[in-house]
């Protein structure tokens, strides 16, 4: 008989072990994740005012990017940050050197004061849509996207949850042995 409540408790503090363990890894896990994206998410939109901070202006007061950025990996192709705007319903388009010989559109039209943040299996891609007033007083819609490529930010994220699971599972394997 005692064999038995003594099995029980033991399968009992296992189970309840597993299940709190599991949680606390995966909230975790979930925390770091959001804590990673936000940090790209805000890096690329720091890059989406530097671009609007070069931005000049045309003959008609109209949004121009120069064509190189201050930004050396915005200029070399390839570099893993890129850059588009669109604007001036299809009349403007802009990109920055990196995305030299790539097909891929970053830009999808998006509202004046919108931002969008969206991950792709390779890209992290940052949206901003904005209005820009020309000289005759008429604002003109322009949506300017920068784009990092995501695999710094998938590995960053595999290493942490792998250590994660890692000391998680001493934890366990600890408790385990003093039970």
């Amino acid at each position: 008989m005692a064999h038995s409540i003594t099995r029980r408790l033991l399968v009992s503090n296992l189970v309840v072990l597993a299940a709190f363990l599991g949680l606390a890894g995966a909230a975790l896990d979930r925390a770091f994740r959001n804590s990673s994206e936000a940090a790209v998410r805000e890096r690329l939109q720091a890059h989406v005012y530097t671009l609007l901070a070069t931005a000049d202006e045309d003959a008609n007061g109209r949004m121009r990017l120069p064509e190189v950025l201050g930004a050396p990996a915005f200029n070399s192709p390839d570099s893993g940050l890129y850059a588009e705007v669109s604007g001036e319903n299809g009349g403007y388009r802009w990109r920055s050197g990196s995305l030299i010989g790539k097909d891929r559109r970053l830009v999808s039209e998006i509202g004046v004061g919108v931002t969008v943040f969206r991950l792709t299996p390779e890209l992290s891609i940052f949206e901003q849509g904005i209005s820009w007033e020309d000289d005759d007083g008429k604002p003109q819609r322009y949506t300017l996207a920068v784009a990092a490529d995501s695999h710094t930010l998938v590995a960053e994220q595999r290493a942490f949850r792998n250590t994660l699971w890692i000391w998680l599972g001493g934890v366990a394997g600890l408790l385990l042995l003093m039970q």
